[in-house]
């Protein structure tokens, strides 16, 4: 695979991490060659596990894809990681980070996305950021309902919990919930629109 920044495209130097979804543990890692951002890196599978590829390099966000081994077009894979530059007061989404339906209950392919966001708040100790809730407006005719502002509350304080609990300081961390105030899809019909609305973003507050 390749590590590449965002807006230059250029190759990164950096890290790229397999580990088990289920246990957390670290199966395998690789560096990129600096000069091309390039990478390998083979380990043995479970075919019954699924496992995360995380990718990073320095003052950037983390970019990580969930892979499958039993899917045997997964057995063998190139990843091209796209890395954006943290910078003060940008929004980043945390891809895959979903809950169970009206509640503040992370599905379990969520929990090792967050585990991620937190090894990179430990990796990165003087980064402050604002937690943001967002839910989907489903009822009333795509209006906001009584249940929204309060649910996206509390999923963005699940995730300040989490970070809290694997021992981010408090004064590192803000949150908010913004109700289904700012959908990035205000008409979501099937369930995967109304995924891209139901999401958590981080705010880059310091650095």
């Amino acid at each position: 695979g390749v590590i590449l920044e965002d807006s230059s495209q250029k190759p990164l130097a950096g890290k790229v991490r397999i580990t088990n979804n289920e246990t957390g543990k670290l199966v395998a890692e690789a560096e990129t060659d600096p000069k091309t951002g390039g990478f390998f890196i083979s380990a043995r599978l479970d075919y019954m596990q699924n496992y995360d590829i995380i990718a990073g390099s320095g003052n950037h966000f983390i970019h990580y894809e969930t892979i499958s081994p039993k899917r045997a077009d997964q057995r063998k894979i190139e990843m091209k990681a796209i890395l954006q530059k943290l910078e003060v007061g940008k929004n980043f989404t945390l891809e895959g980070i979903n809950f169970e339906p009206n509640v503040d209950i992370l599905v379990k392919p969520a929990e090792p996305k967050a585990q991620h966001l937190l090894e990179f708040m430990l990796e990165f100790p003087t980064v402050r950021i604002l937690i943001e809730g967002h839910t989907n407006c489903a009822g009333n005719g795509f209006g906001p309902t009584p249940k929204d502002q309060p649910l996206s509350d509390a999923r963005s304080k699940k995730i300040y919990d989490i970070l809290v609990d694997g021992g981010v300081h408090r004064n590192r961390l803000e949150r908010i919930g913004y109700g289904c105030s700012r959908m990035i899809l205000p008409r979501a019909w099937d369930l995967a629109d109304q995924k891209v609305n139901m999401r958590v973003e981080i705010k880059i507050l310091e650095l």
